[in-house]
């Protein structure tokens, strides 16, 4: 009987040259899908930065509106000729960072100086000798703020406080028993005045007093 037989090296080839056409077309759908993911998440990745991104710019735009309505009362001279020390301070840093850029804003800060020289020259010296030495606003005012504590206006050679005098010591003897005859008295008698004593030791013909 006459038998035919697959040729093995043939067959083996047929059989690698399938899995290698399966494997390229399992290597192109994993890249496309792969591509796909990553623009996917390119894409998410920037709505979510451009929503940080405007988040941010909202809270910017929302923090500035803040700091103009609060650093706008400066230029009231009514509302800068009452206040204190502190709420001057305060319109001071609202409008120092916005200062370089806006021009409002550094007509703001040079007024809250001037009042804050008014309330506290003291300090405000300080503050101008940095300055003048090219501190910049912020750094200068850090290192004048601890002397904001202290006295506005200090001189020297101020009066000293006043004292009040010691009261004076009585001068008759407390009461008591009178000591015997022939005994001395008591050294310790308040009755015994200096010249009493200055009296008693000298001689009865010379008396000090």
């Amino acid at each position: 009987m006459n038998h035919s037989y697959p040729e093995p090296f043939g067959e083996a080839m047929s059989y690698s040259s399938q899995r290698a056409a399966q494997l390229t077309s399992l290597f192109i759908a994993l890249t496309q899908a792969f591509i796909q993911y990553r623009a996917r998440y390119e894409r998410q990745q920037a709505e979510r930065d451009h929503a940080v991104a405007a988040e941010l710019a909202r809270a910017g735009h929302a923090a500035r509106r803040q700091a103009q309505a609060t650093w706008a009362a400066a230029h009231d001279p009514a509302w800068l000729g009452r206040a204190d020390l502190f709420q001057t301070a305060g319109v001071w840093g609202a409008a120092m960072p916005d200062a370089p850029a806006d021009p409002s804003a550094a007509v703001a800060m040079s007024k809250c100086e001037s009042r804050l020289r008014d309330l506290h020259p003291y300090a405000m010296a300080r503050y101008d000798r940095l300055r003048a030495q090219g501190a910049t606003p912020f750094g200068a005012m850090r290192q004048a703020v601890p002397l904001f504590g202290s006295h506005p206006d200090p001189r020297p050679g101020q009066p000293a406080p006043a004292r009040h005098p010691l009261d004076a010591v009585p001068a008759t003897p407390p009461t008591g028993p009178s000591p015997a005859p022939g005994q001395p008295e008591p050294a310790g008698s308040l009755g015994l005045t200096l010249c009493e004593a200055t009296n008693r030791r000298s001689t009865p013909r010379l008396p000090t007093c």
